[in-house]
């Protein structure tokens, strides 16, 4: 199950919050056999986060996986990602960051594998 976590200082409409759940559960099928079925997001706007020391509107993106993946594919999610959050948001690609975790085992549902 991807795990992805947006932070950002602007404040979204839950209209804007719908989209970006919908758009990144699309996108996250970029990784084999994840979908939005196995996929959770947490988005965190309207938080104190100065940029650069200002408070330019910003985005720090975190991604866990589970396993694995090609560096193209990580690569063709965090392309596609940035120009969606771009088209919602209108937090510019320069205000972006992208982490990307990967984890061989997790714990779920009281079980660790």
């Amino acid at each position: 199950m991807p795990y992805l976590a947006l932070r950002t200082n602007k404040t979204l409409t839950l209209s804007q919050e719908v989209e970006l759940k919908t758009t990144v559960g699309k996108l996250i099928t970029v990784f084999p056999g994840e979908s939005v079925d196995t996929f959770m997001i947490h988005i965190e706007d309207n938080q104190l986060i100065y940029f650069k020391g200002q408070e330019a509107n910003c985005m720090m993106i975190t991604l866990y996986l589970k396993g694995h993946y090609a560096d193209e594919q990580k690569q063709q999610f965090v392309s596609e990602l940035t120009k969606a959050l771009v088209k919602i948001t209108k937090i510019p690609a320069s205000n972006q960051y992208v982490t990307i975790s990967e984890f061989e085992k997790w714990g779920h549902g009281g079980i660790y594998e």
